[in-house]
């Protein structure tokens, strides 16, 4: 019983219990965006970069295996020559399913840079997505915990440890902020920075590695969104923008140290990451400093 109460019944109901025809004013509430907006990187936007001259110094001549400082731009070249040939097999192939399938159509033609990226790409980061779904036994992920295990003989080696960064597609790039700022967030910056130097800056040399401006337009287009991974072109592109030389070490049997070196120095600094071959990324700390050998080192200008 509620006897007691006493309501109000507003004159829309009225007219509903009386059977009249009505209308409800029935405007759907604005829900609140409580979404955080993504933050655009300007490359204006400067946070502090960390310096240790001597901590680099030192963990550099431990790794460095006196490469001459030529010695990217040949592997570079043969990256790219060996997706291009990659490319052709691929084209052949497909070519062949179509005529066994009846259709007198062929794979032709020049494939842009940028779809191989992309594809390379985009097939890496489903391999990735679907290693936990795979069986421990399957061959491709036998090889690449072999690698991490034998990256991790390599870190221990130099008492060095390796700090995870985020695997969402900018590994490469929270890599570079952990080592330029000490955190990861930077990496949008990082990114744009990168791009800035291929697009703007020192366009025409990284031309060179595209059969025509449009392919490199694409590049371009491709590698400024947030979540496309980063390749060995946005390692010198990184090297070069901030004016430092970059170290990695990977997790491959053979060839596992890479170094590449400015064309200007403008920072005393070194970037030391990790690379398990070929999906991931990370950063390079020292957790002893007393343990890196006393070595003298001189940092030099690339050309």
């Amino acid at each position: 019983m509620c006897s007691s109460a006493s309501w109000v019944v507003g004159p829309a109901v009225i007219r509903m219990l009386q059977g009249k025809p009505t209308k409800l004013n029935c405007k759907p509430t604005k829900k609140k965006n409580t979404k955080q907006p993504k933050k655009k990187f300007k490359v204006s936007e400067s946070p502090t970069i960390l310096i240790d001259e001597e901590t680099d110094g030192r963990l550099a001549r431990v790794l460095s295996r006196e490469l001459p400082a030529e010695c990217y731009l040949s592997f570079l070249r043969v990256v790219i020559k060996l997706k291009k040939q990659a490319t052709r097999i691929k084209q052949a192939s497909a070519t062949r399913l179509l005529k066994r399938q009846g259709s007198t159509e062929s794979v032709s033609g020049s494939i842009p840079i940028l779809d191989r990226a992309c594809t390379i790409s985009d097939i890496r980061f489903r391999e990735v997505q679907s290693i936990k779904e795979l069986h421990p036994e399957d061959e491709r992920v036998q090889k690449i915990m072999e690698g991490k295990r034998l990256l991790g003989q390599r870190l221990e080696n130099f008492k060095l440890k390796m700090q995870t960064v985020g695997d969402d597609g900018n590994c490469q790039f929270r890599s570079f902020s952990h080592q330029l700022y000490g955190t990861e967030d930077y990496h949008g910056l990082v990114r744009a920075t990168a791009m800035d130097q291929i697009s703007k800056q020192n366009r025409d040399y990284y031309q060179m590695f595209f059969d025509t401006c449009v392919d490199l337009d694409r590049y371009i287009e491709g590698m400024s969104k947030s979540r496309k991974w980063g390749d060995e072109l946005t390692v010198k592109a990184v090297s070069d923008a901030y004016g430092v030389d970059i170290h990695v070490v990977q997790s491959t049997p053979d060839n596992w140290y890479l170094h590449y070196d400015p064309e200007i120095r403008k920072v005393q600094k070194s970037l030391f990451v990790t690379y398990i071959s070929p999906i991931h990324y990370n950063s390079i700390i020292v957790p002893n400093k007393q343990l890196l050998p006393r070595l003298s080192y001189t940092h030099t200008n690339g050309g």
